[in-house]
């Protein structure tokens, strides 16, 4: 008698835990299939750089000129390298805008400030293929070819859809007037 009473209490204990509710493994397996079908959708972007990206520099030559640039990225200005579909999803990479602040003193005193892209270059070219992904990649001094009365800076331009180059040179005499040439291209 004391084994029937075993037994109702395990067989009323069985019963009330099997109320109908979705087990551990059916609860996570049907979150993996809805979190599959709402991420069926969802594009893949990426940036290059992933972030703000600045660089400074400070030089001065031969105690005459003293030249400031800041190379940094445009964080709402994008070149779109690539796109692509497969499987119901877009993958879509982006090359940030780049530009740059340049400012020249002679003998302590300021005779150029100005701001450096790919805009400026595309108005004066008449080729404007490289031009309409091209963004500016890199200004620095080139101090072999400055001299007391000059300072030359390098000037180099990528597409990184096509990974074509340019690069030019700017001369800016003591008074700051300056002019830029084309110096090299890889297209």
């Amino acid at each position: 008698m004391k084994y029937y009473y075993l037994f109702a209490v395990l067989l009323c204990v069985a019963f009330s835990s099997c109320d109908g509710r979705k087990s551990h493994k059916e609860s996570l397996e049907e979150s993996v299939s809805k979190f599959k079908l709402k991420d069926s959708n969802l594009d893949i972007i990426t940036y290059y750089p992933k972030q703000y990206t600045e660089v400074a520099t400070d030089t001065i030559l031969s105690n005459t000129f003293q030249i400031k640039i800041k190379n940094y990225s445009l964080m709402d200005n994008n070149v779109i390298i690539t796109t692509s579909s497969q499987e119901n999803r877009k993958k879509i990479e982006y090359h940030r805008v780049f530009e740059s602040e340049i400012i020249v003193f002679n003998k302590s005193e300021k005779i150029l400030e100005t701001t450096i892209n790919a805009e400026i270059f595309k108005h004066q070219s008449t080729i404007n293929s490289f031009w309409d992904n091209a963004t500016l990649e890199h200004v620095w001094v080139n101090q072999e070819s400055s001299n007391d009365d000059t300072v030359n800076l390098e000037i180099s331009f990528i597409n990184p859809k096509d990974k074509a180059r340019k690069l030019y040179q700017m001369s800016i005499d003591k008074f700051g007037k300056y002019n830029t040439f084309l110096r090299d291209e890889h297209i």
